[in-house]
């Protein structure tokens, strides 16, 4: 993949609870810009990212609200447009708060641990 040059910020909580906002972050211009992609990734709070070898956003599970729902699906952001991830086969079981990596070398992506749904 290319160099990053940007940070991509995706949903939060705050007044009118979670949200699906995309915001870039420049920093040489020390700026956030609020993005407008065609298509969105579900909103979430706490979802867990990672840069891909091929330059895209990858993001996993979050909550929807505070300790209630968690996700487990997985969206790719490209620069442009949110795209949802299908045909994933075995996955994490749905949380928040947990703590990703991409290895490079195996082309594979990491999610370890915490926030698990407790059954």
């Amino acid at each position: 993949g290319g160099s990053v040059n940007r940070a991509i910020v995706f949903g939060g909580d705050g007044v009118g609870g979670v949200n699906a906002r995309t915001w870039s972050y420049d920093p040489t211009a020390r700026s956030f810009t609020l993005m407008t992609p065609a298509t969105s990734a579900a909103a979430r709070r706490d979802g867990m990212s990672v840069v891909d070898g091929n330059n895209r956003v990858l993001l996993f599970g979050g909550a929807v609200q505070i300790m209630s729902s968690y996700l487990d699906d997985v969206a790719t952001f490209d620069g442009t447009t949110w795209t949802q991830a299908m045909n994933l086969g075995t996955r994490p079981s749905p949380r928040r708060y947990g703590a990703t990596g991409f290895d490079g070398l195996r082309q594979k992506w990491v999610v370890f641990g915490h926030g698990e749904i407790r059954q």
